[in-house]
């Protein structure tokens, strides 16, 4: 009988013992989430810090090449168009029977995704896109920027909107370029 109630004492101390240590961390742990709720609201959080510190605002969208042909532009477009910069290729045309999810791994979508065209002309009226200009400097003869400007025309004629390619120049004359702009606007 002594070794019965020597058992159940021990065992009775072991479940006290467990008891008092589960009582004890969930203490130690609502304190730690109290901390780390107030921690959190007052110090941003390694990720928030890193991201603090990467990203700065460009200096401006365009080169001053580009600024120097939209001005020009600017004056040779009728009121009713407006002039829309470094636009993503894939926010101008739609892929024809996507994949409903993973849309990025289709060849096609992936050929687009990366490239934006210098200069988008829309009617401001409905925001349609009607012309595509690209300002074209020395590097569009390289091998790599041929292929490309190759590819966008390609996909640009698929979905039926014109591109023009515009050589740099020093000056742009406006009337040139309101006569060159003519056949693709409608009145």
């Amino acid at each position: 009988m002594s070794d019965m109630l020597l058992f159940l004492s021990n065992a009775l101390c072991l479940l006290a013992i467990g008891l008092v240590a589960v009582v004890v961390l969930r203490a130690l742990r609502r304190a730690r989430l109290r901390r780390g709720a107030a921690a959190t609201q007052s110090t941003p959080s390694l990720t928030q810090r890193r991201i603090a510190n990467d990203y700065t605002v460009v200096s401006s969208l365009l080169t001053a090449a580009e600024q120097t042909y939209y001005a020009v532009l600017r004056a040779a477009l009728p009121a009713e168009y407006t002039i829309m910069v470094q636009v993503a290729l894939n926010r101008l045309v739609v892929v024809q029977r996507l994949p409903k999810t993973h849309h990025w791994r289709d060849p096609r979508w992936s050929r687009i995704a990366q490239k934006s065209l210098d200069y988008v002309v829309v009617r401001t009226a409905d925001m349609v896109p009607v012309l595509v200009i690209e300002l074209d400097d020395a590097s569009h003869t390289q091998q790599m920027r041929i292929a490309r400007d190759v590819l966008v025309d390609d996909v640009l004629r698929d979905a039926g909107l014109p591109v023009i390619h515009q050589p740099v120049r020093a000056t742009y004359d406006r009337m040139a370029i309101q006569a060159q702009l003519l056949g693709y606007l409608t009145p």
